[in-house]
């Protein structure tokens, strides 16, 4: 088969603009075109922009956008991806080797509904399919192979930016997602992605979002699918709602995965570690997590169903490795890092959400003196933890809160801290009732 090559412009108006709108829909001329990779792969080249209302691609397809000025807009009341792929499958992957470089899609979500309406009938939010099949999302790629988006600026998401489920090589470089029109409590994340998965790199990724900027989520949906061998290295938070979700709900595993080099601002959370939902069969599965370069400031704290924090633990967790990790929050009392208890909500009991830690190494850690006089909370110990390992961490303003709390039901195995430099208030542990078996303290 040999590639064919189309210039969008000698085929559609590309009349609209890719920050406003407006122009004649070029959906029909464009789709044409994208219908022909069955039988030769596509190369569409975007050199101008076009007012769609959603389109579809197949295998073997390039879309390329010669600059950010070229791309997508899509038309008011669409209520339907931008961009999805055919023969969509959440087992069997059917769709291989997509690339798409360049340009801007516009998902316009001042005039898209956050879901549509199932053939005719009410949208149930608590069915998986209508979920899946019916929100407004961005991009939705379900059973994809040999995924490529480079270069890439994503404008006002209605809900998810990107719905990835089923996939296997999945690429992304030097993506910015930009929500200008943010709304409250919309689900307006990012990058999100289910199981089944392998393969997965994240490379400078950068914006704002309404939840969770990326969410690792291999089992939400199915409660068996695992995701691993996951690289994200480079991402700038403009001031996005939450950072990064890691969600294994109860069999699904999500295993092998670094995140390095975090920087930027959120407003409420950092890092959801933890099964997030209740129920029968809830215990998450996680196996070896590595952080490393994290520098965040939390500020503007947005929900008011718990305290602002970098991170929550929660599940089964076998190894969680942080280095160099340094947080600031200048305004609000936030809590560095919390093991166990409610999943989501401190408003909440702990009833329902069982966790059990293995080991958690800290190597490296700055929290930041609250300008206001506010106090940072270290770590809420609320579960069981076997290993809990501190080093070289500087620490300021931990007199009202202890840097590690233990609570009722939080109890360690093995606790050793190591070089720990803090202001002659601070208390390093509140253990009352001797819930620590095995302590070790070197050069306090």
């Amino acid at each position: 088969m040999s590639r064919i090559t189309f210039y969008a412009s000698e085929y559609a108006a590309l009349d609209s603009n890719v920050k406003t709108g407006g122009g004649t829909d070029d959906t029909q001329a464009i789709q044409k075109l994208l219908d022909n990779a069955p039988e030769n792969p596509v190369h569409l080249i975007m050199d101008g922009a076009a007012l769609v209302g959603g389109l579809v691609f197949h295998s073997n397809t390039t879309i390329e956008c010669l600059n950010q000025s070229c791309g997508f807009y899509l038309k008011d009341n669409s209520t339907v991806p931008l961009l999805q792929n055919s023969n969509q499958d959440f087992y069997e992957i059917k769709t291989e080797n997509v690339n798409l470089y360049g340009g801007t899609y516009n998902f316009n979500c001042l005039h898209q509904e956050h879901h549509g309406k199932p053939d005719g009938r009410e949208f149930d939010d608590k069915r998986i399919d209508d979920f899946t099949n019916y929100w407004t999302f961005g991009f939705r790629i379900y059973g994809i192979r040999n995924l490529v988006m480079r270069d890439v600026t994503t404008v006002d998401q209605r809900t998810f930016a990107m719905m990835v489920a089923n996939f296997e090589n999945v690429t992304m470089d030097n993506i910015d997602i930009q929500l200008p029109n943010i709304m409250f409590g919309q689900n307006q994340d990012g990058l999100h992605f289910w199981g089944p998965g392998r393969f997965l790199t994240l490379t400078n990724i950068k914006g704002t979002s309404g939840d969770d900027i990326i969410a690792l989520a291999p089992d939400e949906g199915d409660c068996k699918s695992s995701i691993t061998d996951v690289l994200i290295d480079g991402l700038m938070l403009r001031e996005a709602d939450q950072a990064i979700r890691l969600l294994s709900r109860s069999k699904g595993r999500l295993d092998r995965v670094v995140i390095r080099n975090v920087s930027g601002e959120f407003k409420s959370f950092g890092f959801f570690i933890n099964p997030w939902f209740r129920g029968d069969n809830i215990e998450g599965n996680i196996g070896n997590i590595v952080f490393e370069n994290i520098d965040l400031t939390q500020n503007n704290h947005k929900y008011t169903y718990s305290s602002p924090l970098l991170f929550r633990l929660g599940g089964t967790i076998e190894r969680l490795t942080l280095k160099n990790i340094r947080f600031s929050n200048p305004n609000d009392k936030a809590v560095f890092m919390q093991i166990g208890g409610s999943y989501s909500s401190e408003d909440r009991t702990d009833e329902g959400c069982p966790s059990h830690i293995g080991t958690v190494v800290i190597n490296g850690l700055e929290i930041v003196k609250n300008k206001n006089g506010n106090q940072t909370r270290g770590f809420e110990v609320k579960c069981h933890v076997d290993n809990l390992i501190i080093r070289d961490a500087f620490l300021n303003n931990f007199e009202e809160h202890a840097f590690i709390k233990m609570f009722e039901n939080g109890s360690i195995g093995h606790l050793a801290v190591d070089s720990v430099l803090a202001d002659d208030k601070s208390r390093p542990i509140d253990d009352a009732e001797n819930k620590i078996n095995s302590c070790r303290l070197n050069y306090i």
